[in-house]
């Protein structure tokens, strides 16, 4: 099992992601993701993430918790639970994954993901200068719905997204 710890940004209601590299090497190349990555040996989540924004986002300088804790999706047990979770918010969520829920069943057998959340301000937000990927960008909830982003990634915001009432998904 292989576990990450995630950062959410958030510049008031906006959500700010990565777009990754494409290479090839990498995991989902090209596509948008949160922020974050596995922990190493004897990592506590908060350790990891803390390393991990430090390497992607040096600018932000994190040597403390500045972020607060969203929640542990242990997907390999609780896929099902997380869709129907916000499955009264977002109709036909698994239409907005770009990716077949196939592809997503099978990713969720082996991972866990800690995600993490990070109030930034405006002024943050433009001096911000990711390190790896190609670039950091900040979407409204509406648009972040969109885009095609790393499966679980896009899960997570999703359930974010849906928990905080910070959209109406009905209107499609």
């Amino acid at each position: 099992m292989k576990v990450y710890s995630s950062l959410l940004l958030l510049e008031g209601n906006n959500i700010v992601i990565q777009l990754r590299d494409n290479k090839s090497k990498i995991r989902y190349p090209g596509l948008f993701s949160v922020f974050g990555g596995a922990l190493e040996e004897n990592e506590t989540p908060e350790e990891a993430l803390i390393r991990e924004i430090n390497e992607e986002l040096p600018f932000l300088n994190i040597k403390e918790k500045k972020f607060e804790f969203y929640k542990r999706f242990d997907w390999k047990d609780k896929l099902g639970i997380y869709l129907n979770e916000i499955k009264g918010k977002i109709p036909n969520v698994s239409d907005l994954f770009g990716h077949p829920i196939e592809v997503i069943k099978k990713e969720s057998k082996s991972i866990i993901d800690n995600l993490f959340i990070l109030r930034i301000s405006k002024d943050v937000l433009k001096t911000l200068e990711a390190k790896e990927g190609n670039c950091s960008m900040s979407f409204s909830p509406n648009v972040a719905k969109a885009l095609i982003m790393v499966p679980l990634d896009k899960l997570m915001i999703l359930h974010f997204i849906a928990k905080n009432n910070l959209v109406d998904y009905t209107d499609n």
